[in-house]
């Protein structure tokens, strides 16, 4: 039903993506003149999560939106604690931006960290409800890279962890 979906523009896409008529490219290989892609966009070289299985740009709730602080985020990962998503680059990516935060109505803590080549690159706070820590990080000659979601110390029934916004760019 075309009135189901948003006339906002930028809702329009993440409603798309929702009923399942806009899919993530699932790129492997990028052409080198794209200067900017969502990470969603590109395919993982393995990904894990602590419940559920692993996906992108949705929830496995009902509602299927990634939200944190009361916002909607067309782009990301759903990471449950402990997460790990790997993707293999090819040295010509100069950074990754983004923000982390845990999905609205869930009660976790978590711990966010970015790893390039193995090597730690940044690591958040303790990431509760209500906050999101924003990300810009070196990726420079980069050939793999790694975000890990890590439980708060609480157990992780509420872990629901999310990587939103991750961008690249040359």
């Amino acid at each position: 039903d075309s009135n189901a979906v948003p006339k906002d523009s930028r809702l329009r896409p993440i409603a798309e993506r929702l009923a399942g008529t806009l899919t993530p490219d699932d790129l492997t290989e990028v052409p080198a003149e794209t200067k900017t892609l969502p990470l969603s966009d590109l395919k993982a070289a393995s990904e894990k999560t602590g419940y559920g299985p692993p996906l992108r740009d949705r929830l496995p709730a009902p509602e299927g939106a990634l939200s944190s602080c009361g916002r909607v985020f067309a782009h990301g990962f759903y990471a449950h604690a402990p997460a790990k998503h790997v993707w293999n680059l090819d040295g010509s990516w100069k950074s990754l931006k983004g923000s982390a935060g845990l999905a609205d109505g869930k009660d976790g803590s978590v711990k966010f960290i970015i790893e390039a080549d193995g090597k730690p690159l940044w690591q958040s706070p303790l990431v509760k409800p209500g906050k999101l820590q924003s990300f810009d990080v070196n990726l420079t000659g980069v050939k793999t890279l790694t975000l890990r979601t890590e439980d708060g110390g609480n157990d992780n029934r509420e872990d629901w962890a999310l990587w939103l916004e991750p961008v690249l760019s040359r």
